[in-house]
């Protein structure tokens, strides 16, 4: 457009095409954006926070307003958790094995998502380009590449790779890389080779029912002797840091600040070692 208007020389429609990976969706598809346009983004985020603060907002005002904010966000959150738990997964389709697994593995928000790409791929067609076949000393196995399309609509081709030794397929739309879960072209190729769930490289643990409870089973397993220490830590880096304050203003207290630092990481370092050699002794 630039060539054929002849607006090369224009600064602002130069620095906009400067720009063309952070509007252009054809040129972002890598990035991971949950599924959320470009245009989307910010009135998302607007939402998501619910209020609005500008300059005449003073803190108390602006403390008044996230707290209730963060309020609102973790009693929405403790529902949808009793939601997702406490609630099966229907769907309007037939239930085949791949549906059921995404009805299991996903949040119910998401399965939504992954329903509406199982019903298009039910009216796709593929055709198998070539197979590319590769043979190890151990095992041989072949890749696969198709070209998918809803019928009648020839500009909604992609092309899909099929590696059969992992049972993976990426596409060529890139919505896997952009939003998270499957698309039917990459659906369409899985019904056809039989695969009956979703391979573990095509689950973002982000849109996983589980996720949550991962994270506090691994709090659960960390070594308590080592988070008793979190407080005593803050403790002593407060008490550090307002001596720092307290003496940066003068040489003196400057010179024995740095003194006392280097005195006392010999101290530590010599009885940790005496420490590690008694406890050697014991065992």
């Amino acid at each position: 457009m630039l060539q054929t208007h002849e607006m090369i020389e224009e600064e602002w429609f130069t620095n906009v095409h400067d720009l063309r990976e952070k509007w252009c969706p054809a040129l972002s598809k890598d990035l991971f954006s949950a599924g959320i346009l470009s245009l989307q983004r910010s009135e998302s985020k607007n939402h998501a926070i619910g209020f609005r603060a500008n300059r005449t907002t003073s803190l108390t005002d602006f403390y008044r307003l996230l707290k209730g904010t963060m309020q609102r966000w973790k009693s929405t959150e403790k529902e949808v958790e009793f939601s997702y738990n406490k609630s099966v997964a229907s769907s309007s389709l037939p239930l085949s094995r791949l549906l059921k697994h995404a009805s299991k593995v996903y949040t119910l928000s998401l399965f939504r998502d992954f329903e509406e790409e199982f019903g298009y791929s039910i009216a796709t067609t593929s055709k198998l380009i070539w197979t590319q076949f590769k043979f190890t000393t151990t095992n041989a196995g072949n890749t696969q590449f198709y070209v998918v399309s809803i019928d009648e609509e020839p500009w909604s081709a992609q092309r899909v790779t099929y590696i059969h030794e992992s049972k993976t397929v990426s596409c060529t739309c890139k919505k896997f890389e952009a939003s998270g879960w499957l698309c039917y072209h990459c659906i369409r190729i899985l019904h056809l080779h039989s695969v009956n769930w979703s391979p573990k490289k095509c689950i973002k643990k982000r849109w996983k029912k589980s996720d949550k409870s991962s994270i506090w089973n691994k709090l659960e397993n960390e070594n308590p002797e080592e988070v008793q220490y979190t407080p005593w830590c803050q403790t002593m880096a407060r008490k550090y840091y307002n001596l720092i304050l307290k003496s940066q203003s003068n040489e003196e207290t400057i010179t024995l600040m740095e003194d006392g630092y280097a005195a006392s990481v010999s101290l530590v370092d010599e009885l940790l070692v005496s420490l590690n050699f008694s406890n050697v002794e014991d065992a």
